[in-house]
């Protein structure tokens, strides 16, 4: 039994962790693998789903909320969402469940019935401290947390609720993506939790309801306690509250509603957390930043330790605890301020160890004549705009056309004459702008000198003007047998990018690709006699006899312009 939080003794928060054979967990994971593989390629699932499939993640429903919930607090978008969780979902699904959803995804029974086999001959023991258990038999949990084919199978019982909420829908939300497009939202599914929104409370009982008899009929149990809903400003509710009720069994056959149960309300300036993104219905984020500064200050006090050396401290500041702030912060709608205020902490720490004063820490930034520091609003940035460039690459996707929405209603929120995200930044007095999570993106990039051309599904960056010559892979632009000595060449000494050429001052050549250097005549194409440090001098339009580039490169490979490139 693994503890689901930390401390917790109860018996009700502990999960059940199946220990299998490996020669079964082997074949499983064989066909398992051959299934996901046909499930993609035949796209079975439901768009609406985002765990356990290739290409999606927490990111995409997180961010269709979030996008959401700023069309209707700045345009008016009637919305009522509203979050359902299934209790001890994975070990709670019956063989017949089991059965009957793969069957709905088309699968050959010959699988699906070798699956069965491993639940009808199961055999089960409970390990303890004082030994094992005596053997008994399991009529459910067909999912066992620890089989490798249990997440798959789970998403396909999951994959009827996407079908349930659709066919109970009466008014799904309507989001506008241009003058002459509008999608329909009305659910995201991501493993046993489930986001809904309709326009009105009416409809949203409609839907609830419908999700509590899929339930009832499976066996399974929503979790009401955790249940909970909102209403944005622009729908009319009145006083009304949404209610819920579990199916019970009634004698050998029957079944029988419960009592309702109203679920948790949450108003527009409560703090809420969904997927790891943590804000209020209005999308400010201020309780968050404060929060991730505490721990940002609580860590940093750690790093001050004397045994800490300033190379240890940035690694763990860029390899522990940035990561774990990033998640939240490339989601939420952070000022390049307020995470300046979050990192403060670390700042003054690796100031100190460095010797030198807080305000001169910005020479540790970059890979390029600094220690390896990362400054997080620039990391915060990019994540933000590989996002953008996620979704607007999809194809037909919600998450696509919800991304393309707001940057349509950006733009004619901005009244700028070029296109936004390609200009410089107009909208610091417009709150539909400046406030946004796409506004906070424009700044950014506006800023660090960035622009992003959106061009059909195409999202290309590009430095403003052209002019700037970022830290590229060596490799980019070659082909056929060149290509293949850059690649050989760049693995044996260790380099990948122009930075990795040249010395500290940004303008001459390491001294292993001067004349007689280690480096020369080392790696060869054994055909064409072409040589590696040739080509790379080419490269770098350095001329015969003289160790200098034509360009320095010390103006731009530590601005976020590089790291975007890269």
């Amino acid at each position: 039994m693994i503890p689901k939080e930390a401390g917790v003794d109860v018996i009700e928060k502990q999960r059940p962790l199946k220990l299998q054979e490996s020669l079964k967990k082997v074949t499983v994971g064989i066909r398992k693998d051959r299934m996901a593989r046909a499930w993609e390629r035949l796209g079975v699932c439901d768009a609406s789903q985002f765990a356990f499939l290739r290409g999606r993640s927490t990111v995409q429903p997180a961010m269709i909320k979030r996008l959401l919930l700023e069309r209707a607090k700045h345009h008016g978008l009637p919305m009522v969402a509203a979050e359902l969780d299934w209790m001890k979902a994975y070990d709670s699904v019956d063989r017949w469940v089991k059965e009957m959803a793969l069957r709905r995804l088309g699968l050959a029974y010959d699988f699906i019935d070798y699956l069965l086999e491993f639940d009808r001959r199961n055999e089960q023991r409970v390990r303890t401290y004082y030994g094992d258990s005596e053997p008994f038999a399991c009529e459910r949990g067909t999912c066992p947390q620890g089989g490798v084919e249990s997440c798959y199978v789970f998403l396909a019982v999951m994959d009827w609720v996407p079908a349930v909420v659709k066919r109970s829908s009466d008014e799904p939300v309507v989001y506008r993506v241009s003058e002459n497009e509008t999608v329909e939202v009305s659910e995201t599914v991501f493993a046993d939790g489930a986001s809904l929104y309709q326009r009105s409370l009416k409809s949203m009982q409609s839907v609830v309801d419908a999700c509590m008899l899929f339930c009832g009929f499976t066996g399974m149990h929503c979790n009401i306690g955790k249940c909970r809903w909102m209403a944005t400003a622009g729908t009319d509710i009145g006083n009304g509250e949404l209610y819920g009720a579990q199916w019970d069994p009634c004698g050998r056959w029957g079944v029988k509603a419960g009592p309702l149960v109203a679920f948790e309300k949450v108003d527009l300036d409560e703090v809420w957390r969904y997927l790891g993104m943590i804000q209020d219905g209005d999308g400010n984020c201020e309780h968050m930043v404060e929060q991730l500064r505490l721990q940002v200050g609580e860590a940093a006090e750690v790093l001050s330790r004397k045994k800490i050396s300033l190379a240890g401290a940035i690694y763990l500041s860029n390899v522990v605890i940035m990561p774990s702030a990033m998640y939240r912060l490339k989601l939420s709608s952070a000022t390049d301020e307020q995470i300046d205020q979050i990192q403060s902490p670390l700042r003054q720490v690796i100031a100190k160890k460095a010797h030198i004063t807080a305000a001169h820490t910005n020479v540790l930034f970059g890979g390029y004549m600094g220690c390896g520091w990362k400054r997080w609003r620039d990391e915060a940035g990019i994540e933000r705009l590989r996002i953008l460039q996620m979704a607007w690459q999809e194809k037909d996707s919600v998450f696509a056309k919800v991304m393309r929405g707001a940057v349509w209603q950006l733009q004619q929120d901005s009244g700028a004459s070029d296109l936004v995200l390609e200009s410089p930044f107009a909208g610091d007095e417009i709150a539909a702008v400046a406030d946004t999570w796409l506004g906070r993106l424009w700044q950014w990039m506006s800023r660090s000198g960035l622009q992003l051309r959106l061009r059909g599904r195409s999202a290309e960056v590009a430095c403003k003007g052209g002019e700037c010559d970022c830290d590229r892979r060596l490799v980019r632009g070659l082909k056929g047998r060149t290509k293949k000595l850059a690649v050989a060449g760049c693995s044996k000494f260790g380099v990948s990018t122009v930075s990795d050429l040249l010395e500290m001052d940004g303008l001459h050549v390491r001294t292993e690709m001067r004349a007689g250097g280690v480096w020369t005549n080392a790696c060869r194409d054994s055909r064409s006699g072409q040589e590696w440090v040739t080509l790379m001098r080419a490269q770098l339009c350095v001329e015969d006899g003289r160790d200098v580039v034509s360009v320095p490169y010390a103006t731009c490979l530590s601005s976020p312009c590089a790291l975007v490139h890269l």
